[in-house]
C-alpha cells in the first residue's frame, strides 16, 4: 500500500521488489490518503501502468494530477465503502476509514491473515501517536467487525496487537 514520498523512491521500491521477486510484478498500488508522503511517488507506478486504487474521493485528485504529468491513461479506481480484490491469490478488503485526519482514507485488510494497515492513525513502534486519531481507528475496525491478530502502520516500526491499540487508547 501507498507509493511513498517522490518518484525516484517509488521507482527504487518497484526495482527491489522485482529483484526479490523476479516474475511476480507489482499488480496494483493502493494509496491510503492523498497525502505526499503516501502519494508522492504515484507517478513511477502509473508510468509503470500498474492500476492504481484509492478513495473514491481521490479519484479525480488524482486523475487531474497524474494527467497534468502526462500519465492521463493511468488506470485509477475508486473505493466508496468498502470493496474485496483478490491480488495474487491473496484476499484484500479495503474500507472507508473516517477521521479527522483526512478525508478519503482507506485500510487495508487481510483476512485470510487478520492483518489491518492503516496509513498515519496508529503505527506500533512509533514514538508518538495520536489518541484521537487512534482512538477512531479502532472504532473503525470494532465497526467493521474485523478479526483481527497484527495492525501494522505506515510510520512505525513492525505491529502490534488490537490489545495493545485498546492500551493505548484507554479503552479495555
Amino acid at each position: 500500500a501507498d507509493a511513498p514520498l517522490y518518484p525516484s523512491r517509488s521507482v527504487a521500491v518497484l526495482e527491489a521488489l522485482a529483484e526479490r521477486w523476479p516474475g511476480k510484478p507489482v499488480q496494483r498500488v493502493i494509496l491510503t490518503h492523498h497525502h505526499y508522503d503516501h502519494s508522492g511517488g504515484v507517478t513511477a507506478f502509473a508510468a509503470a501502468g500498474i492500476p492504481i486504487t484509492t478513495h473514491s474521493g481521490n479519484t479525480e485528485f488524482f486523475t487531474s494530477a497524474l494527467a497534468r504529468q502526462g500519465l492521463g491513461a493511468a488506470p485509477i479506481s475508486g473505493v466508496g465503502d468498502q470493496i474485496e480484490l483478490s491480488i495474487g491469490g491473496l484476499t484484500i478488503r479495503l474500507y472507508d476509514l473516517p477521521t479527522s485526519h483526512v478525508a478519503g482514507m482507506l485500510m487495508v485488510y487481510l483476512p485470510e491473515q487478520r492483518l489491518v494497515f492503516n496509513a498515519d492513525l496508529y503505527s506500533p513502534g512509533r514514538e508518538t501517536q495520536h489518541q484521537l486519531w487512534a482512538s477512531e481507528f479502532l472504532q473503525a475496525v470494532r465497526v467493521r467487525g474485523l478479526a483481527v491478530d497484527q495492525l501494522v502502520g505506515g510510520h512505525g516500526r513492525g505491529g502490534g496487537t488490537l490489545r495493545e491499540l485498546e492500551r493505548m487508547v484507554g479503552v479495555d
